[in-house]
């Protein structure tokens, strides 16, 4: 979906990207700005803005969360990843410059 966290992994020695998550290791690598169907080329972005969200709070810390997406809260369960992908520019943007993630034990 537009938004999402995307992470980019080797399948055989071609890129391939799939959702980022929190839960299962997937780091954060970019982002999409369009809807992409499964197994279609995505133009993912490495850096910039994320565009077209809502409920951001300005000035928030976000992370990645489930299944591609961004949350303002850090997750606590063992085994996830805290991965800081940026900050709350306003409502409805993130200044996407992540952090390297940490797992947690």
């Amino acid at each position: 979906s537009a938004g999402n966290l995307i992470n980019i992994y080797n399948a055989g020695g071609i890129a391939k990207a799939q959702k980022a998550n929190n839960s299962n290791g997937r780091e954060a690598h970019g982002y999409v700005l369009e809807d992409v169907a499964q197994n279609d080329m995505a133009t993912v972005y490495l850096n910039g803005k994320i565009t077209g969200l809502s409920g951001l709070t300005a000035g928030a810390i976000m992370y990645l969360g489930l299944n591609g997406a961004a949350t303002a809260t850090a997750p606590t369960a063992s085994g996830s990843i805290i991965h800081e992908i940026g900050t709350a520019l306003n409502a409805t943007e993130i200044a996407f410059v992540p952090l390297t993630p940490i797992t947690i034990s």
